[in-house]
């Protein structure tokens, strides 16, 4: 598979400003904490600043890794999903969408849309929806099976790399960027 590679996205939570919104919580909660350090017991301290750099490292571990081939794609979003491969012939089309991930998913990560179905995201208001030739419908909260309805994010500056990458491959595209 190595050669028939034809595009590989990478990217994380920390993508973009999206870093923003975790650090500022982090450091709004971390803040009493250290300011009232000397009042408490080290026993009181260390274990929420502990639960703290866990959830953040956490956050930082999470990464979107996709990789398209003539044939497939495999996808993965680490550490909740291993690599999972989906035939491209399952598909009839790929649409690129600008969306409202707040609105569509409520937020990034790994979410469900009513109207997408699943998504697999990480920054940006663009995604790569595949659509099944079987014109089977979104599943809320089921499990991700080969040929069903996903979504994938993609970075803006990708978008005509991408493109040009799924037609080589054979798959119809539409793009509703505006």
């Amino acid at each position: 598979m190595e050669g028939s590679q034809l595009f590989q996205h990478r990217s994380s939570l920390f993508s973009g400003k999206l870093w923003m919104i975790v650090l500022i919580p982090l450091l709004a909660s971390l803040t009493p904490l250290i300011l009232t350090a000397h009042e408490r017991q080290p026993i009181e301290v260390i274990p929420p600043i502990i639960i703290l750099a866990l959830a953040f490292g956490l956050i930082a571990y999470m990464q979107l890794e996709y990789r398209l081939h003539f044939a497939e794609i495999t996808f993965r979003f680490r550490p909740f999903v291993r690599w999972k491969t989906a035939a491209l012939n399952d598909y009839s089309e790929v649409q690129i969408l600008k969306i409202s991930p707040m609105k569509e998913f409520g937020g990034w990560g790994l979410r469900y849309g009513s109207r997408l179905g699943k998504a697999y995201t990480s920054h940006g208001k663009h995604i790569l929806h595949f659509v099944p030739k079987d014109g089977q419908k979104p599943k809320l909260m089921s499990c991700w099976k080969p040929g069903q309805p996903f979504n994938l994010s993609i970075k803006e500056s990708e978008l005509d790399s991408v493109e040009q990458a799924l037609k080589a491959a054979g798959i119809k595209v539409t793009r509703q960027t505006d």
